[in-house]
């Protein structure tokens, strides 16, 4: 969590993370969510095809299911084969 924003600020545009993960575990399950809050610290929610409370973005990927098809991949839409598993996870 990021400390209120001194001015408004639109997001426009598909959002990424990259992120580096360290576990003792044979593999990993990561889900990320994407929250936006008012200076109040509500959070503030968005109507989303089935819930009306949706956070800003989210996405989930298996560690070991990270390979990617470089030629379909974007740097803002990355396309995992999910066709083997990568040896190191």
């Amino acid at each position: 969590m990021s400390e209120p924003l001194a001015e408004a600020m639109e997001i426009t545009g598909p959002s990424a993370v990259k992120l580096w993960v360290s576990s003792t575990t044979s593999d990993a399950d990561l889900f990320i969510v994407l929250r936006v809050y008012a200076p109040h610290g509500k959070e503030v929610v968005f109507q989303g095809a089935i819930d009306p409370h949706t956070p800003i973005g989210q996405g989930w990927l298996r560690a070991s299911h990270r390979k990617l098809d470089l030629k379909l991949s974007t740097p803002y839409r990355p396309y995992h084969t999910h066709d083997e598993k990568t040896a190191d996870a």
